[in-house]
């Protein structure tokens, strides 16, 4: 997973690596002030914020189906979910009518631009732990709560030969809390994957109070006392979602709240390569 672990803090190194890239592009900005007028520092401000707009707004569009049921969403950028080519042609328009008229100004902005995005590029390719994908579901019993089997361990090997969506997530986490509606809304309509709903930690009696007081349905919670499926793929924060193909293979890990759109989106590739 692409996160960076600081003390207690987990972080999301991709949008941490566009933060620091955003960072110097401003720095060297307001350098090149003295030698190519005071325009270049309020350019870079200009960029960043047009550039995260153009992000979100490509991401959008290519999502549009998903948007469009819940509109507000839109907004909760917390989620993630930005096209880099967005933002690359958003920074390059602002700063092509920034300084069209002032050629020397334009290739110093441009170059600078260039240099940010190098930067991002090296940065993104930095190794950040261990490589979870191809990683299989480890072959562990957990206990079932609610149904027919409530209380009955099972091992998750008998979920094999199906595409599997695993969430991770405990009832003090307040973004575990924010995305269940939509994976229960998911869980129930999705006839080729599996949702297999793991919480971290905490007791029967206690998981199944908070499901009934969210109305919450899923037609497999399962109860992880021990953190064993955290420790097999190292997860450091609530919520992650885990995918897995047919083989049982991960072929992805998100940590931090999810969207429709990305769910969407995964969801139709797990099945796609089935």
């Amino acid at each position: 997973m692409d996160t960076i672990s600081i003390g207690p803090l987990v972080l999301d190194a991709g949008r941490l690596f566009a933060f620091l890239a955003f960072a110097a592009l401003v720095f060297a900005a307001r350098l090149s002030e003295r030698r190519y007028g005071p325009e270049m520092g309020p350019w870079a401000w200009k960029t960043g914020l047009w550039a995260l707009a153009g992000a979100r707004l490509v991401y959008v569009l290519l999502h549009l189906g998903s948007f469009t049921q819940d509109p507000l969403s839109i907004l909760y950028l917390w989620q993630g979910g930005f096209s880099p080519w967005g933002a690359l042609a958003a920074a390059l328009m602002v700063t092509f009518l920034s300084f069209r008229s002032e050629r020397r100004q334009l290739a110093t902005a441009t170059a600078l631009l260039g240099g940010a995005a190098l930067l991002l590029l090296a940065l993104g390719s930095i190794p950040l732990g261990p490589r979870l994908e191809g990683r299989t579901l480890p072959d562990i019993r957990l206990e079932m709560v609610g149904g027919e089997r409530d209380g009955e361990r099972v091992a998750l090997s008998r979920w094999s030969g199906k595409p599997l969506l695993v969430n991770l997530w405990a009832t003090w986490c307040p973004p575990c809390r924010r995305e269940m509606p939509l994976l229960a809304e998911l869980a129930e309509r999705s006839e080729e994957v599996v949702f297999l709903m793991v919480d971290q930690g905490e007791g029967r009696e206690e998981i199944a109070r908070f499901l009934v007081e969210r109305d919450l349905t899923f037609p497999n919670v399962l109860r992880d006392p021990g953190r064993l499926l955290a420790e097999s793929f190292e997860v450091s924060g609530l919520p992650t979602t885990l995918l897995f193909d047919e083989r049982g293979r991960l072929v992805h890990a998100r940590m931090g709240e999810v969207s429709r759109a990305w769910l969407e989106e995964h969801i139709a590739r797990l099945v796609r390569d089935e």
